[in-house]
């Protein structure tokens, strides 16, 4: 039951972290309101520099992409293959919308 519960987690947790980076039509950026909304900088400089979503973002993508694969690799195979092409068709769909 604790590995189906962490396997979801981890399937979510990839689909989080692209929504976390991606630009909305009307300009929201998840990412960037919930950093300015707990007052971390966006940027490493007041406006240039590393931009922190988008490290957090990749950060989140590779823990859950890891920890899927590792995790699901024995149980569903097929699943743990298509992983990439899940996260590729999740960002056009997003891209598609705006």
């Amino acid at each position: 039951m604790k590995i189906k519960i962490l396997s979801i987690f981890l399937l979510l947790l990839i689909t989080f972290s692209i929504m976390f980076n991606f630009e909305f039509p009307n300009g929201f950026v998840l990412g960037k309101y919930i950093l300015t909304s707990l007052r971390i900088p966006i940027y490493s400089n007041v406006n240039t520099g590393w931009y922190f979503p988008g490290i957090i973002g990749l950060i989140l993508l590779s823990i859950g992409w890891i920890g899927s694969r590792k995790l699901l690799k024995d149980r569903y195979p097929r699943l743990v293959d298509n992983i990439f092409w899940f996260v590729l068709g999740f960002i056009f769909l997003l891209k598609s919308i705006g």
